[in-house]
């Protein structure tokens, strides 16, 4: 059972552990997590909160990708609890500096452009959507030009003006 005591020890050991590993034990406690009531949830989710962001940069993406994608498969059977845990994610944070946050946005935000697909990023909105606002639901097409990388039309040669 998950106690606030050993909660960020385990949540941080985590990122020790291969991806596929990673995954499924990160389920199993956020379905420990969601059986607790809401107020010891609180203060669970704060502690794993911490222990995340103590994470070096390398640990921390893969670690995010590995949390996001579970937050993801729980959404898909039971979106009221995903979305318990996102809020729980969220007020943790109001309680941390300033660029414990920005550390969390920017670092959501480069795991869901260089891994997510876009259906993940697409169920992200229903999570987390302060934070996902800033990236594209859809990757553009790689056949549409944008005007700035459009090839100059040549003016005729008597056009000076």
């Amino acid at each position: 059972m998950v106690t606030s005591n050993d909660i960020g020890v385990r949540w941080a050991g985590l990122a020790s552990a291969g991806e596929a590993e990673r995954g499924q034990q990160m389920r199993a406690i956020l379905d420990e997590v969601l059986a607790l009531d809401e107020g010891a949830r609180v203060e669970v989710v704060r502690r794993m909160v911490e222990a995340e962001y103590a994470l070096t940069d390398e640990q921390l993406r893969p670690f995010t990708v590995s949390r996001l994608r579970s937050w993801l498969a729980i959404a898909d059977s039971d979106l009221a609890s995903a979305q318990a845990i996102a809020r729980g994610y969220d007020a943790a944070f109001e309680q941390m500096p300033g660029a414990a946050a920005m550390r969390r946005s920017t670092t959501v935000q480069t795991v869901a452009r260089t891994t997510l697909s876009a259906a993940e990023i697409q169920g992200l909105f229903a999570l987390i959507p302060s934070i996902v606002q800033q990236i594209p639901r859809a990757v553009p097409s790689a056949h549409t030009q944008r005007k700035e990388d459009a090839p100059e039309a040549k003016k005729p040669f008597w056009k000076f003006w």
